[in-house]
């Protein structure tokens, strides 16, 4: 017979035994290395280790297509996608569009304004986040005429042609004064903000 001292320490070793088994079972069998964070991975090459960083969430961006394309308007789509996306998105090309001058396969990347083109026109593109606002392309709204004007969501013929004339008589100092402009309030406002400037 064992001693009471000596069932204690049975006791106990047969309890630590059951707990590894348990980790183990957990770590080779289910898969479960809830020590590794799911999203970094570390990788052992001779004496250094290597550590990968945390992939990049994709996230999506705001792509306002219009010119020749069925159903123009703006769309949400991953960032990464192409244009051929959108374009699909948008119902398609219209049977005026320029069709082999338009590179489907450029990739969007960030708030875009894409004027799919006529035969004989050039495509129109104007990103919000490259660069200063010189490179990127943003519409100073002090400045463009009509058409590009019309580029922007929401502005067709008419808004266009009352920003010119507001602008006659006013000068656009910042961005929200583009809401001085009959017509053109808050929700309109905030379709263009990130594609205009006004210097």
């Amino acid at each position: 017979m064992f001693s009471s001292k000596n069932k204690d320490k049975i006791y106990i070793v047969i309890f630590i035994i059951t707990v590894a088994a348990g980790i183990i079972y957990k770590i080779f069998f289910k898969g479960e290395m809830s020590f590794l964070s799911k999203s970094e991975v570390t990788i052992e090459t001779g004496e250094s280790i290597v550590e990968s960083a945390s992939e990049t969430e994709a996230g999506t961006i705001y792509v306002y297509v219009c010119g020749e394309v069925n159903k123009p308007g703006v769309y949400e789509i991953e960032r990464g996608c192409i244009l051929n996306d959108v374009v699909n998105m948008a119902g398609g090309l219209t049977s005026e569009a320029a069709k082999e001058d338009i590179d489907l396969v450029m990739i969007l990347n960030s708030n875009i304004t894409i004027k799919i083109p006529k035969e004989g026109d050039e495509l129109v593109t104007i990103s919000s986040e490259s660069g200063t606002e010189a490179e990127s392309g943003l519409i100073n709204i002090n400045t463009a005429d009509k058409e590009m004007l019309k580029t922007l969501p929401g502005i067709g013929d008419v808004m266009a042609d009352s920003i010119i004339e507001y602008r006659q008589d006013n000068v656009f100092e910042e961005k929200e004064d583009l809401m001085n402009v009959k017509g053109i309030g808050q929700s309109k406002y905030d379709m263009v903000k990130d594609l205009i400037c006004v210097n």
